[in-house]
């Protein structure tokens, strides 16, 4: 089965422990048993409120995490997720939480991070959000919960919560998630989880109530109050799951599936499913039109920028295509997108986040067919959401803020049409037009959103850069046009990925060159002629000692051939790591970036990935003997007598972070000699003092002696008070190095939210930063976000 991820995908690595390799320490009255190294949890009253004390005592304290396990029984299986009441007057010390739920051999894994309010809050915790340890044997077999939180500061601090309960428990929708992957196809997990996130925090978004349920959970009591199905990606069900929905589909059920579906099903469904298609070109299947209006609400025209589909066949007489597959130049390529049947609606990919004001509609118009009683539900959130923007709270507040600023006529005229669109969709709900509400709704909330983007100011001399994750540039369009709507928008430098650590994209006598540059020239060139045309800086981004899926596998097999590739705690070879303790992967790692500085007239070098993957690695061969021979004696019990042992453990910890050093140091001197004048910088973990420990990334050093010009520390978080909490600390780390802090704009779960990224790029003003940069610069964000910011905050000025 074709996998549906884009193998250019950047993964966030998380550090963390397996469940099953724990020590504890002694349990404690309150029922939570702490990990070892962690102070015991105690039940308490906190502001009037029974609850549970847990204490991370992280000052002088050398520990990741502090954890801490819970026996409880949950049947899961029905339930959204969890909820439970939390208190923490400061989360500062705390760099992020996770919870663990154990089920048979394995366990599920969600991270969680709570508001910022200092006042007891609820949290939701996601069933789909969930990565897999293991093999766990289904949400309905829960027996033990573990709580961690992660270090984020060498200060201690203390959170309170009550015990998790199901929440979500009754809904008539279902989203069906394929956890039996993990013990078929293990590689599949991330995409499982990445696409029914999706899907569920779209119809949270639509205010629509819905369970998610395990295929390992499926039964037919769990399927008796359901009426419509969502698989958002299920590659590989088992044959006990399918017949289990072949039987709800018989007594009335109906199926919105997404890319694959059993072939037994397809035939229950009406329709066959033909063969993969890959694009035959970037732009290939850009956008989704509807051909009729047999599906009320259906958007006529949804952007979804796809690589390749399963082709639907629609049966005459069972089944019928309700959208076709547009290519960027507005062709129609013949190629279904949406057919439908009697018994539900196939999507020929899986649903995307882009376009995500029409994704949602069209999402809804489907369910609403088959379950007509969804439309009001989400209509009346729809509408009283329209205002909840920024810092208001209602339409009203937001139409009153607005004017206030007093921005021009551009805004009024967005505040006037988002004014009589929503009157339009109260009425139309109050005649229960619900398709033509919802259309009103969606206008209204556009307008507004306009006006709030137009009503915000610019700032001069502001460095704003985009991270771009692709040689190639954003999907369907060609450099010169993509910093063409950089430079339009305000923004003056991109970040373009061109190198990793085993392949260039552009001609290299270092680095092997990707093939495709055969076809499609020398990228980081064509780069270069469109900044300098626009007049945006350049500041070429490379992946260190990390190979990655761009290199080529003969160049992998080679490395770790020679012992030039990483091995963890455990022995387990890592091929895709270079190790840094080599000293020909350093040259490499040198020498490809002071090619590059000399033969391109760069505006800079910007390393990323320059650090180890995590604190299990790197413990090959070459590593132990250069540690002995920087210590001067050799090692018995190796490797975990650097953990046993303090004194060796800090000099393990050093080791390993001036093998990161020098080759930052080395680039700096050699990369300024070639071209003087040239920008050094590093996208960094957010927190330096524990991340330097952890993967030897030591970017307060860096800044110290001066090797980076700025640093671009990733504060990948949705939560503002938290990013402007953590970017201040990093000011003071980098010792008056220039911050332009990192806005994880597309790892949230809605890529486009132009509130939030207005609230942290305000954020980086207030602190004085001049400057941010925000990842990545993909379809979504260069159609939906880079014109709106363009309005306003990041306007260019005379």
């Amino acid at each position: 089965m074709a996998n549906p991820i884009r193998p250019n995908v950047l993964i966030m690595a998380i550090l963390f422990v397996f469940p099953e390799n724990i020590v504890y320490a002694a349990s404690s009255s309150s029922g939570w048993t702490p990990l070892a190294g962690t102070s015991p949890a105690v039940s308490v009253s906190a502001e009037g409120r029974a609850a549970v004390k847990f204490l991370c005592r992280f000052k002088d304290n050398p520990i990741d995490r502090a954890a801490w396990d819970h026996p409880q029984k949950l049947d899961l299986g029905l339930a959204a997720g969890v909820e439970f009441d939390f208190l923490c007057k400061n989360q500062s010390p705390i760099a992020y939480f996770t919870a663990y739920f154990r089920s048979g051999g394995g366990w599920y894994r969600v991270g969680f991070e709570p508001d910022d309010s200092p006042g007891w809050q609820t949290v939701r915790v996601l069933k789909t959000r969930a990565e897999v340890e293991g093999a766990p044997a289904g949400w309905s077999k829960i027996d033990a919960v573990r709580i961690s939180a992660w270090r984020g500061l060498d200060e201690d601090a203390e959170f309170f919560m009550t015990q998790p309960r199901p929440f979500g428990a009754s809904a008539s929708i279902a989203v069906i998630r394929a956890d039996s992957v993990a013990k078929t196809n293990a590689a599949e997990l991330s995409s499982v989880r990445q696409y029914a996130e999706t899907v569920s925090t779209m119809l949270d978004d639509l205010g629509l109530s819905f369970v998610v349920l395990s295929d390992e959970d499926l039964d037919p009591q769990r399927l008796r109050s359901v009426r419509v199905a969502i698989l958002p990606y299920n590659p590989g069900m088992t044959d006990s799951a399918v017949a289990v929905l072949s039987t709800w589909i018989d007594s009335g059920g109906k199926v919105f599936a997404c890319y694959t579906l059993h072939k037994s099903l397809a035939d229950k469904m009406g329709f066959l499913l033909g063969g993969f298609v890959s694009q035959k070109s970037p732009g290939n299947f850009a956008s989704i039109r509807a051909v009729d209006e047999s599906v009320p609400g259906l958007p006529p025209e949804t952007r979804q920028a796809s690589w390749n589909i399963f082709q639907p066949v629609a049966i005459s007489g069972k089944s019928r295509v309700v959208a076709y597959w547009y290519d960027s130049s507005a062709a129609n390529t013949q190629k279904p997108a949406l057919v439908a049947s009697d018994k539900g609606f196939f999507l020929s990919h899986v649903l995307l986040p882009d376009d995500s004001a029409n994704k949602r509609r069209l999402l809804l118009a489907v369910l609403g067919s088959m379950d007509p009683s969804l439309w009001k539900q989400a209509v009346n959130l729809s509408i009283s959401r329209i205002g909840k923007l920024g810092p208001y709270a209602s339409f009203e507040q937001a139409v009153a803020g607005i004017t206030r600023l007093k921005f021009g006529r551009a805004c009024d005229e967005a505040l006037m049409l988002a004014r009589t669109r929503h009157e339009l969709a109260l009425g139309e709900l109050a005649a229960a037009h619900y398709p033509q509400a919802m259309s009103a709704a969606v206008d209204s909330r556009a307008a507004l959103l306009r006006a709030y983007c137009i009503a915000q100011p610019s700032m001069p001399g502001e460095f704003r850069a985009f991270w771009c994750h692709s040689a190639t540039g954003v999907e369907g369009l060609d450099w010169d046009t993509v910093i063409g709507k950089l430079s339009e928008n305000g923004f003056t430098a991109v970040i373009p990925n061109m190198l990793w650590g085993g392949v260039a994209f552009y001609k290299s006598d270092i680095l092997p060159v990707s093939p495709q540059i055969a076809t499609s020239g020398d990228l980081l060139a064509q780069c270069l002629a469109a900044c300098k045309k626009s007049g945006v800086q350049c500041h070429v981004w490379k992946v260190n000692f990390n190979m990655g899926w761009p290199t080529d596998r003969a160049f992998k097999a080679r490395m770790q051939a020679a012992g030039r590739t990483q091995v963890g705690f455990d022995g387990k070879p890592e091929p895709d790591w270079l190790c840094p303790s080599h000293p020909d992967n350093r040259k490499l790692e040198i020498d490809s970036l002071v090619e590059l500085a000399r033969n391109y007239a760069v505006d800079g070098l910007h390393f990323d990935y320059i650090r180890y993957p995590d604190a299990d690695h790197c413990f090959c061969p070459s590593c132990r003997k250069r540690f002995e021979q920087s210590i001067g004696q050799a090692l018995t019990g190796w490797p975990n007598i650097v953990r046993t042992d303090a004194t060796l453990a800090r000099q393990w910890t050093r080791f390993r972070q001036d093998q990161i050093t020098a080759v930052v140091s080395a680039v700096a001197a050699q990369a300024r000699a070639v071209r003087p004048g040239i920008k050094i910088s590093a996208a960094v973990f957010r927190n330096g003092p524990t991340d330097s420990i952890a993967v030897g990334q030591d970017w307060k050093l860096w800044c110290e002696k001066r090797y980076l010009d700025f640093v671009c520390p990733m504060d990948y978080t949705t939560k503002t008070t938290g990013f402007r909490d953590t970017v201040a600390k990093q000011i003071r780390w980098a010792s008056g190095v220039p911050v332009y802090p990192g806005i994880g704009l597309s790892t949230w779960p809605d890529s486009t939210d132009l509130p939030r990224l207005i609230d942290q790029i305000a954020a980086t003003r207030d602190l004085n930063t001049r400057g941010f940069t925000i990842f990545n610069l993909g379809p979504a964000e260069t159609a939906e976000v880079l014109p709106m910011l363009g309005l306003g905050i990041t306007r260019k000025l005379p």
